[in-house]
């Protein structure tokens, strides 16, 4: 990331943002769910810190006089190297890090609980977003009715069985489809549910009728005689993308 900001840039930016400790922690993001989410938050703390500082105007006038251009792209790609999405969660996560640390205690004790149980607790930058904004509703709603706030909980990430995908070029809207069977036998479409065939459609529903209890007469159709009857369905067509996972994280 520091080849990508001038001399000048790089700098004034490191007098306020430790960059070697951010590409430290980017560095070892992705080694493990919980020690990756643990890496977030204390990177995220950096980006809410050095976010503030970029937008204040002591910033901009410094930056002013030394003839430095960066705009808010510039920042969140150059120093940090994510996209602006991400970046804002990111930045969000830093600012519940910063002011709500109780609040982040309890999303992970929450984690904590269903993967003790064996399920999966879908940590994330995205759920603890979600978590917070919970929380700030059921403490407003105590605050309305004079009542104690009720404990906000997480609930068990669902995994994905199978999914079958087609490629954007196929489609009318050029978005594409994908179909998913989750492990609790709901079906979710993505995109146009035209777009996919019939056939895929009743296989997914066959699919999911197994995932459920069933009498000793009910016939039961495998994975991969679903597979079979999906790639015959679209032989003449290699842009199709089928295949199973048998768990998602």
């Amino acid at each position: 990331m520091k080849n990508l900001l001038e001399a000048s840039a790089l700098e004034l930016v490191n007098q306020h943002i430790n960059l070697d400790k951010v590409l430290t922690l980017t560095t070892d993001i992705g080694k493990g769910a919980k020690t990756t989410f643990d890496k977030q938050i204390e990177l995220s703390l950096i980006m809410h810190k050095g976010f503030e500082w970029f937008k204040s105007p002591d910033a901009k006038q410094v930056m002013k006089a030394l003839n430095i251009e960066m705009t808010t792209e510039d920042f969140h790609t150059k120093v940090f190297g994510f996209k602006k999405s991400f970046f804002y969660d990111m930045v969000k996560v830093g600012s519940i890090r910063a002011n709500e640390t109780d609040v982040v205690s309890k999303y992970k004790k929450e984690c904590n609980k269903l993967e003790k149980d064996g399920e999966s607790s879908g940590r994330s930058i995205k759920g603890l977003i979600n978590f917070a904004k919970a929380t700030d509703k059921a403490e407003e709603e105590a605050e309305e009715t004079g009542e104690e706030a009720e404990a906000v909980e997480v609930e068990a990430k669902l995994k994905t069985i199978m999914t079958f995908a087609i490629k954007g070029e196929l489609t009318n809207d050029g978005k594409g489809a994908s179909i998913k069977l989750m492990e609790d036998g709901e079906i979710k479409v993505t995109g146009s549910s035209d777009a996919i065939l019939d056939s895929i459609h009743e296989a997914f529903e066959q699919m999911a009728k197994n995932l459920t209890p069933k009498d000793d007469d009910d016939d039961v159709v495998s994975i991969n005689d679903i597979i079979e009857d999906v790639n015959e369905a679209y032989k003449e067509d290699n842009k199709i993308e089928v295949y199973v996972l048998e768990e998602e994280d």
